[in-house]
């Protein structure tokens, strides 16, 4: 193993670059995981930093990922909101139990029966999860956050019936955002496309008439402060918080 860590002279460069994409897309990537999962953006990095390293050391395949994914994400976050008073023990202890719990797997060679998973299960699955990631970023999307007591689908319903209530500013950058990407996407940049597209964005924002558009500088950068201005009325990011909290530009919870 530590033969295979040493660099090549051959491919030094090349790894580099990898290293570098890589590094960079993972940027906007992680961060937008953590906002998924309903964690401080920061844990998101920290994540993405540890992670790869471990993959490294332990993978059995040179050609596999280690990275995050929506489905885990989205399971943290539902995870997380079945707890009323969670802190970031919580967050901490549900990281070594799904760790547990994979070894038990792969020690007992229970993924062996992934094979008999019909496709149209993993197409549903997949598809699903793709659902409720649309729509769990709509409110950050638009700057309106349901408070409607129900479902995703119930809370899209309401989001839909209160256009006047959207934060014209912010659904502007989110435009701007995903044009941007879809832009790049089509260029010799499309490896950096995400960067760029959260780059042009951010650039944009800058711009007085989008004073109302929420920074992740806005976001507490104290894990305590973080978990204490963390509304429970609101399951999914952005965080809204409370009248009781110190002053911060997201909007609080009515």
């Amino acid at each position: 193993m530590l033969e295979q860590l040493k660099p090549s002279p051959k491919t030094i460069v090349s790894d580099l670059i990898a290293g570098l994409t890589v590094g960079m897309v993972n940027l906007a990537e992680l961060m937008g995981y953590a906002l998924v999962a309903g964690v401080n953006p920061i844990y998101g990095l920290y994540s993405g930093i540890v992670a790869p390293i471990v993959g490294a050391l332990t993978a059995g395949s040179a050609f596999m990922m280690i990275t995050l994914t929506n489905e885990t994400a989205l399971m943290t976050a539902a995870m997380l909101d079945s707890h009323e008073n969670w802190n970031i023990e919580t967050v901490f202890d549900i990281t070594v139990l799904v760790l547990v719990f994979v070894l038990i797997i792969a020690l007992l060679k229970f993924s062996k029966l992934l094979r008999f998973v019909s496709e149209s299960v993993m197409t549903g699955f997949i598809t699903g999860t793709a659902v409720l990631l649309i729509l769990g970023q709509l409110p950050g999307l638009t700057g309106y956050k349901s408070e409607v007591d129900g479902n995703r689908i119930v809370e899209t319903v309401d989001w839909l019936l209160n256009p006047t209530a959207w934060d014209i500013p912010t659904l502007i950058i989110g435009l701007i955002t995903i044009a941007a990407i879809m832009l790049f996407e089509r260029t010799r940049a499309h490896k950096f496309a995400l960067v760029l597209g959260l780059v042009v964005a951010s650039l944009v924002a800058l711009i007085p008439v989008f004073g109302s558009v929420h920074l992740v500088g806005d976001v507490p950068r104290s894990p305590a402060a973080w978990m204490r201005c963390r509304c429970q009325r609101c399951p999914t990011f952005p965080r809204s918080w409370p009248s009781s909290c110190p002053p911060c530009r997201w909007p609080s919870c009515a």
